[in-house]
Order: C-alpha cells, then sequence, then structure tokens
C-alpha cells in the first residue's frame, strides 16, 4: 500500500519543518511549500496527493487565492483541505475545506486529522 502524500503549504519556516517531520515520523510522505503559489507549481510536476495542510494568511499567494485557482485547475480530482490558521473564520463552508485546526497548533488534534480524513480516502 502507498504512503498518503500530504502537501503542507506554509509560510512560516519553523512551523512548516516541523510539521514536515512529525508527518513524517508517523509514515507520510510530505511535500511543503511556502506559500500557495509554490504549491500551485508543485502540484503540477507531483503525484496526487491525499491531504492539503493550508495556512490560509500567506503572502505572495494566500490560502484562499490557493483555493480559487487550484479550483480553476481543469480535470483536477479534488484534494481534502484542512486549514491550519489563527484566523477565526467559518472557513468549513467551503466546499474544499474538509476541517479547520486553528493555530497554535495541537500536534496531537493535528494527526488526528490527518489521520481521520487519509482514513476515510482510503476506505
Amino acid at each position: 500500500m502507498e504512503k498518503p502524500i500530504i502537501v503542507v503549504v506554509e509560510d512560516d519556516h519553523f512551523i512548516r519543518e516541523v510539521f514536515t517531520d512529525v508527518l513524517e515520523g508517523e509514515g507520510y510522505l510530505v511535500q511543503a511549500y511556502a506559500n500557495g503559489k509554490e504549491a500551485m507549481e508543485g502540484l503540477k510536476r507531483e503525484s496526487h496527493p491525499s491531504l492539503i495542510l493550508l495556512d490560509w494568511m500567506m503572502p505572495i499567494m494566500s490560502g484562499g487565492e490557493f483555493l480559487q485557482a487550484k479550483g480553476q485547475e481543469q480535470g483536477e480530482k479534488k484534494v481534502p483541505v484542512v486549514v491550519v490558521s489563527a484566523v477565526a473564520s467559518d472557513l468549513r463552508r467551503l466546499p474544499e475545506v474538509r476541517a479547520y485546526v486553528r493555530k497554535p497548533v495541537d500536534l496531537d488534534q493535528l494527526l488526528n486529522t490527518v489521520r481521520t480524513i487519509c482514513d476515510e480516502n482510503v476506505a
């Protein structure tokens, strides 16, 4: 069975590294990007991810701009998105957003969310 691929889109280098280390420690393959623009380019080149962890407030291309651009990609399979942000907003109403994890992040909550969504996609 293939390992799930998790895309991490986070502008804070430290948080991006922590997420990458924790997820790889749990057996996931991780593709990490510093902003939405980098992630859009990476998704064009890489395998289909199981989940996207998306920071909402980023320079260059925000989480919202990323979702809008991603939605315009033709033939793209819907990939579940978990928004990771300190912004208190009703982001769960967006159809792509499966969950919301508030910063500062509880890593156990984040891992439980990732496991739940990845398990649903396998079943």
